[in-house]
């Protein structure tokens, strides 16, 4: 088990344990349940993996998006790398953290936020962070994922083919 940042600070960090799927690096304050967790980058952990760098990757870590953004800086350059979708909901005001700074180091990797349609397979550009929902869609290389999406394989959910 390790956690995710970016490298620059200690080579642990307190993480919270008793809080279920809202579990998150301890913050100011958090005392009750912390245990430390060794701590790496993505980019450390993707360059160990046999499988490289992915076409997607989903980043919900509470508010510490980022710190793991931060540390990710080669795999956010990666022509590889298609689509982020990154949990901005207003947690990392826990850490100090601007969601709007992250925002636009996303936009400078070339990364568009949209949202998808998964019944009718459509992608939808908008113009700033997805505030519908808590999870924001980037996307680059718009052209090789809609083609993806064409092709992918249809499957049936609840009688709806989708």
């Amino acid at each position: 088990m390790a956690a995710v940042g970016s490298g620059t600070g200690p080579q642990t960090v307190r993480f919270t344990a008793l809080q279920d799927t809202v579990n998150h690096v301890a913050a100011e304050g958090d005392s009750d349940g912390v245990t430390d967790v060794p701590l790496t980058t993505l980019d450390l952990t993707l360059a160990r993996a046999s499988s490289g760098v992915p076409i997607l990757i989903k980043v919900d870590v509470e508010g510490y998006e980022t710190e793991v953004m931060a540390g990710a800086e080669k795999t956010l350059a990666a022509p590889e790398l298609l689509a982020v979708i990154m949990e901005l909901n207003g947690s990392g005001a826990r850490y100090g953290f601007d969601e709007k700074a992250l925002h636009q180091r996303m936009l400078g990797y070339g990364f568009r936020p949209f949202t998808y349609d998964g019944l009718t397979r459509t992608l939808a550009p908008l113009d700033r962070k997805n505030e519908a929902q808590g999870n924001t869609l980037y996307l680059r290389g718009i052209e090789i994922v809609e083609k993806r999406i064409a092709n992918s394989r249809r499957f049936n959910v609840q009688g709806t083919l989708i």
